[in-house]
């Protein structure tokens, strides 16, 4: 499966954090990314930030749109600055991982010990970027046809 370089400094620094949580490293779902990767190159081109995309749809309507049939988080972060690179990427990382323990937030959902899977998309425009992570606890090979 291609990762662009910013989505995979992404995925290591993911399992990073996990792994200094005692919690296992999670494996790259290519569903999961794809879905990932469209929201946030929709958030950029329709100049949004938001988990509801700009055709309306939530998170888990995108994910059922794909074939899933397993239940999906997910967490978004954007950045502005010269050159979108890892380093910004990285920072949206931290700032989740500054967020307190134990409460409804980007950290609590990344460090979930059910979760099984992530997919994870980075969309760059001029001097934006935004990622996405999506999660499941799910099998993401259990689909079923879109629109069912």
């Amino acid at each position: 499966m291609h990762i662009s370089k910013l989505e995979r400094v992404l995925f290591e620094k993911i399992n990073e954090d996990r792994k200094g949580e005692n919690l296992p490293a999670l494996p790259l779902d290519k569903t999961l990314c794809k879905i990932a990767r469209a929201h946030a190159d929709d958030m950029l081109k329709n100049d949004f930030f938001g988990h509801t995309g700009s055709d309306g749809r939530h998170t888990q309507q995108r994910a059922r749109q794909a074939g899933l049939r397993v239940p999906v988080y997910e967490n978004i972060g954007w950045r502005s600055g010269p050159d979108p690179k890892p380093e910004m990427v990285l920072e949206i990382q931290k700032s989740f991982m500054n967020e307190p323990k134990d409460q409804p937030n980007h950290r609590y959902i990344m460090m979930l010990d059910k979760l099984k899977f992530v997919g994870v998309g980075v969309s760059q425009k001029n001097d934006q970027v935004a990622i996405v992570q999506v999660f499941t606890d799910g099998d993401p090979t259990e689909t079923t046809s879109p629109g069912h």
